[in-house]
């Protein structure tokens, strides 16, 4: 962990600097407004760490100062480097369908006189008849739950029978299907169009979309970067060997709620 740590820390401060090197030619600059938070988030640093992870640390204002502009800078260079990145997507491209399933397995269930196809079915009954999933599937054994997971509408990559049988449903319908290697799943459709969920996704196609234009860019500037001097001997004093600090028990009882 102490390795790891290191590197991505030595990748963070390298990327960092590699940013700021493109700062003019972004127009980048900070505002009044990001000095401000700049300086709220440095007094905020010493008014809640111990006094022994800042003695530890070797943090000062001055210092952190300078630490937080860098990355507030790198930051608004991202931002300008993925500025032109097209942001819209489709309900088509990003639509997604929700699905509540429960998996049997032969002679994993508490009664063994039925066989896990029959369990299925009797649970699948009893969904149909409007007894909500984890309900019906307890009625066969008390250990049974069920999972809910979105899946996107087109996608092409999921070879799934449990996708297949659910890509079909519509909202408020169940089925049965067995997947070889697994069992057989009783197969609910809590949205054939999942609109939370829908939207989620296209989030995550945006970001996808960002983080390749980024990469890009970056592996561009990255090999015409300088070559930085690294202190070895200051990165090797770096350790996580021994606790720096240990936060002290609370007296008062945890808050449980219902």
């Amino acid at each position: 962990m102490e390795d790891a740590v290191k590197e991505d820390t030595m990748a963070a401060i390298l990327q960092t600097r590699i940013l700021m090197d493109h700062q003019e030619e972004f127009g980048v600059s900070l505002t009044d407004e990001d000095t401000s938070r700049i300086a709220e988030r440095v007094t905020e640093f010493f008014a809640t760490q111990p006094e022994e992870v800042i003695e530890a640390s070797g943090a000062t204002e001055e210092l952190l100062t300078r630490i937080y502009t860098n990355n507030a800078i790198a930051m608004k260079v991202y931002q300008a480097m993925i500025a032109d990145v097209n942001r819209e997507v489709s309900d088509d491209e990003a639509a997604q369908f929700t699905l509540q399933s429960v998996l049997l397995r032969e002679g994993e269930q508490a009664d063994t006189e039925q066989t896990a196809e029959e369990k299925a079915q009797t649970i699948l009954g009893r969904v149909q008849e409007g007894v909500p999933m984890d309900e019906a599937a307890q009625e066969i054994d008390e250990n049974l739950s069920s999972t809910t997971n979105s899946y996107g509408r087109n996608d092409t990559t999921n070879t799934t029978k449990l996708y297949a049988a659910g890509a079909e449903l519509s909202t408020g319908q169940a089925t049965t299907v067995y997947e070889d290697g697994s069992g057989w799943y009783v197969v609910y459709c809590v949205s054939d169009f999942d609109e939370m969920a829908t939207e989620n996704k296209k989030a995550e196609i945006i970001s996808g979309r960002e983080a390749d234009a980024f990469a890009v860019l970056y592996e561009t500037y990255k090999e015409d970067a300088p070559e930085f001097d690294v202190d070895e001997s200051a990165v090797e004093s770096l350790s996580m060997r021994e606790p720096l600090y240990v936060e002290p028990e609370s007296e008062e009882a945890p808050v449980i709620e219902e």
